[in-house]
């Protein structure tokens, strides 16, 4: 039986071999509907950001992608497939279309202000998805809360750059990693639970910095994340000594 994902990379290659976007679609009638979203998602992205991922990307996506396949189907299930696929295709075409030789091919420098921000989280939340290995995805998403410090820092070093999309986005992203990492902590989230700790002591020294700098508007803001070190330090220390076995 023909899927939404058979007729989609039918598709893209079709486009991919020189044929225009409305004549490519023309091919799948009765598909068109369904199809058009996607494929322009796709087209867009690849204009923004085209690249070869490498190897080891590829083969995580297809280990994924296969295991998913052979997940049994539920009645209920079946109700959020369409959904569910287009989910995780727009995943995929993100992933493949921003994600380059191990880094950010677009937008690797973009700051929360720019219009390209939105394009560096998609790939890095792509790349979060794919990474199957528990400890190498730790690494990652600590990783990401650094990366999220030194955006802050970098709009605070810019007088009136800094903006509540940035602070927001630091404290979700050092929520993620620390829920990864305080699930069954073992050994191997020892390394990355002592860096979280570490750049928990700095991200509370940079928000001091930025109630100082911030505007008057994101004063509450920045006082709101202020308030979550504290238990986010906590969390850390705690399953640190679970993964240590204290």
């Amino acid at each position: 039986m023909t899927t939404l994902q058979d007729r989609l990379a039918e598709c893209l290659e079709i486009i991919e071999n020189g044929e225009d976007l409305d004549i490519a679609l023309d091919r799948f009638p009765g598909w068109e509907a369904e199809l058009r979203p996607l494929v322009e998602t796709a087209v867009a992205l690849r204009r923004v950001a085209p690249s070869t991922p490498p190897e080891n990307f590829r083969a995580n996506l297809r280990y994924r992608l296969v295991n998913e396949a052979k997940k049994p189907k539920t009645r209920w299930s079946l109700r959020w497939n369409w959904q569910s696929m287009v989910l995780r295709t727009v995943t995929v075409l993100v992933a493949l279309c921003i994600l380059g030789t191990g880094t950010m091919v677009a937008s690797a420098d973009s700051l929360p202000d720019s219009p390209l921000f939105s394009f560096k989280l998609a790939g890095e939340q792509a790349q979060v998805r794919v990474t199957l290995n528990r400890a190498q995805r730790q690494r990652l998403r600590v990783f990401l809360v650094e990366k999220r410090m030194n955006e802050v820092a970098a709009m605070l070093r810019s007088q009136g750059r800094l903006n509540e999309r940035a602070i927001v986005l630091l404290g979700r992203e050092t929520e993620a990693a620390l829920l990864d990492l305080e699930t069954n902590p073992d050994k191997s989230s020892v390394a990355p639970l002592e860096k979280m700790i570490v750049l928990l002591q700095r991200q509370e020294k940079l928000l001091q910095r930025a109630q100082r700098l911030a505007p008057p508007r994101l004063q509450p803001t920045v006082i709101r994340a202020m308030g979550l070190i504290m238990g986010f330090q906590a969390r850390a220390q705690l399953a640190l000594e679970r993964a240590r076995g204290e």
